[in-house]
């Protein structure tokens, strides 16, 4: 998380800070469809959570090659 943050600037984790209030936004819409037993409420929840993780993929790239990068040397993975 460092790392992307100094990668991405002051302006960008401005905007990651308003992604992660999106997603937990609908985070809690899908919950209290739930609750209510309504329909409605989850849809819109699950809309805000694919539309924040495609606006985190495009606005968010060098984001997601630390992510990757930090996978790939991982020996989490390897078949030893």
């Amino acid at each position: 998380m460092v790392k992307v943050k100094a990668v991405t600037g002051v302006k960008k984790d401005v905007r990651s800070i308003c992604y992660a209030c999106v997603f937990s936004a609908g985070l809690l819409l899908i919950i209290a469809g739930a609750v209510l037993s309504s329909p409605i409420p989850a849809i819109i929840g699950a809309l805000l959570l694919v539309g924040c993780s495609v606006a985190v993929m495009i606005t968010e790239p060098e984001a997601l090659d630390i992510y990757a990068q930090t996978y790939s040397d991982s020996d989490a993975y390897s078949l030893k």
